[in-house]
C-alpha cells in the first residue's frame, strides 16, 4: 500500500474535481494475446477532466503507478493508479489519471459534470 495519502495531492491539483457517485469496473491490463482478467466493481467518487477518485472492494489490490481499465457505462479506457491506500470501511481508495486525452467514457464524463453544474446553479 502506498503511504501517499489524497490530503498530500490536493494542492498540487490544477483543476477543479466533482462530487459524484457513479457505478464502474476497473481490472488490470492484460497483454493483447492474454484473456482479458475479471473486472472488479468500482465506485467513483470525485471527477475531473484529468482523472477520477476511486473506492474498490477488496477483491482488487491497486498500487501507485499501476496501469489499469477502468470501465464505465461499457466503455473501457486506461488509466494510472496515481495514489491508493486501504479506506477506512474497507476496500481501497485511489486516485487515477487517465492515460488517453479522449477516453472511451467521455460522454459519460461530461453527462457527470454538466448534472453536478446543474445542482449547484441557483
Amino acid at each position: 500500500m502506498s503511504t501517499h495519502s489524497p490530503e498530500r495531492h490536493v494542492e498540487r491539483r490544477l483543476v477543479a474535481r466533482c462530487p459524484v457517485e457513479e457505478a464502474a469496473l476497473i481490472r488490470p491490463v492484460a497483454a493483447r494475446n492474454q484473456p482479458r482478467p475479471p473486472a472488479h466493481p468500482a465506485t467513483i467518487v470525485d471527477v475531473s477532466v484529468n482523472g477520477v477518485g476511486l473506492r474498490t472492494s477488496h477483491e482488487i489490490t491497486l498500487r501507485p503507478g499501476w496501469i489499469v481499465e477502468l470501465g464505465v457505462d461499457g466503455a473501457w479506457s486506461r488509466c494510472r493508479i496515481i495514489w491508493a491506500y486501504p479506506h477506512p470501511e474497507g476496500g481501497q481508495a485511489a486516485g487515477v489519471a487517465f492515460t488517453n486525452a479522449l477516453h472511451g467514457f467521455l460522454p459519460a464524463l461530461l453527462s457527470w459534470l454538466d448534472r453536478e453544474d446543474a445542482r449547484a446553479a441557483p
